[in-house]
């Protein structure tokens, strides 16, 4: 995963902030909108920013931000963002959270003080503040790296946990999606069905027993996570084509043929 890297992060006025002319950040730019209002314009477009609204600005865009009045704003500068995909500015209505506020005065808190690892600690409060803003109002384009996020610990865990007595409805409420969703998500993202792919994991284990221990077939198969020893002979048939014992006294053979070659 990439994670945001704070560059910069100030508190401004809106006689600070105001700007006469376009201009470009070399980074990402957040602007939290404190108190007052004002407007911001990018690629010939006019967005109103109120109280509590949060801007993101991506690197290389033209922007100019101007205040009504008078108006209160942090600002932060930040590397290898999270949503790295934004191709403009991107408005965040209504994030002052209790949390947010909570977190961007611990950010001040820590940026004034000489604390240690201060560095270290700003960009994990910062990276903190990012993911709750995203999780108050994600913009579509990134709502469904959500769930490609969620496959990737749903994967960890069935490779780990493939050789026990896990069932896909467990894993499909660890995903957040509904049964039926999650296999037809799954299938989308492996090419097969979990119950296939779960299948796939035990038989590669089972090999891996099959060629390095003298295990009886159904101490393998109960290794394995194969509820009997024909359901272990049947999947691992269909699989590789022989039935276990068939499968080790090939792969035996084949190692003796080629200790005799060397």
């Amino acid at each position: 995963m990439t994670y945001c890297e704070l560059l910069y992060f100030t508190r401004y006025s809106s006689g600070q902030i105001r700007q006469e002319v376009l201009r470009t950040c070399s980074s990402f730019e957040l602007i939290y909108v404190i108190d007052g209002s004002g407007r911001i314009y990018f690629d010939d477009k006019c967005q109103k920013i109120e109280q509590n609204d949060i801007v993101i600005i991506p690197p290389n865009v033209q922007f100019r931000v101007e205040s009504d009045g008078s108006s209160e704003y942090f600002i932060a500068g930040y590397n290898n963002p999270i949503h790295h995909s934004y191709p403009q500015p991107v408005v965040f209505k209504n994030c002052g959270t209790h949390t947010v506020k909570m977190l961007l005065k611990i950010i001040l808190s820590e940026l004034n003080g000489k604390r240690y690892q201060r560095r270290k600690m700003l960009n994990l409060l910062f990276n903190e503040l990012i993911i709750l803003i995203l999780r108050q109002d994600m913009p579509h384009d990134l709502k469904k790296n959500i769930e490609e996020d969620n496959f990737f610990f749903i994967l960890n865990f069935l490779n780990a946990q493939s050789q026990n007595g896990i069932s896909i409805e467990d894993a499909a409420k660890m995903s957040g999606l509904s049964y039926h969703r999650f296999r037809h998500k799954f299938k989308e993202v492996t090419g097969i069905s979990p119950q296939q792919y779960i299948i796939k994991r035990r038989i590669r284990f089972a090999k891996k027993l099959l060629q390095t221990t003298s295990y009886s077939t159904s101490s393998i198969a109960k290794a394995c996570g194969f509820n009997s020893v024909p359901q272990f002979i049947t999947c691992f048939s269909k699989q590789e084509g022989i039935t276990p014992d068939k499968y080790r006294k090939q792969f035996k053979n084949k190692m003796l043929i080629n200790s005799v070659k060397s």
